[in-house]
C-alpha cells in the first residue's frame, strides 16, 4: 500500500532515481486486533541514484487498513516529503 503511493509520487524518483524499491529491514510495530489496529513502520527505500526512509502510520477500522501519515526522508535532504497527512500531523 505505502510503496504504491511512493512509486506513484514523481518527487521520489526525482530525488533518488528510478526503480524505486523497498529494502529488507522494515522496522516498527503493528497491532492487529481483528477488525481494528494500528501500524507505525519505517521502510528503507532505494532508487538508482540514492536512498531514503519512508515513515508510515496506518490505522485499521472495519477490517480495512488506511494510511494516515506517509513521509519520505531522502538521505541528504533536510525536509521530508509529505505524501499523505489528512490529519495535519506535525512532521519534522
Amino acid at each position: 500500500m505505502a510503496m504504491e503511493v511512493i512509486r506513484a509520487e514523481p518527487r521520489v524518483p526525482a530525488l533518488i532515481g528510478d526503480d524505486v524499491t523497498a529494502g529488507f529491514m522494515v522496522v516498527g510495530s503493528v497491532r492487529d486486533e481483528g477488525e481494528t489496529g494500528t501500524a507505525r513502520l519505517s521502510i528503507p527505500v532505494h532508487g538508482t541514484a540514492g536512498s531514503a526512509t519512508a515513515d508510515v502510520s496506518a490505522i485499521r477500522a472495519g477490517g480495512r487498513w488506511e494510511l494516515r501519515l506517509l513521509t519520505v526522508n531522502v538521505d541528504g535532504v533536510r525536509k521530508p516529503l509529505v505524501l499523505i497527512n489528512p490529519d495535519n500531523e506535525r512532521v519534522r
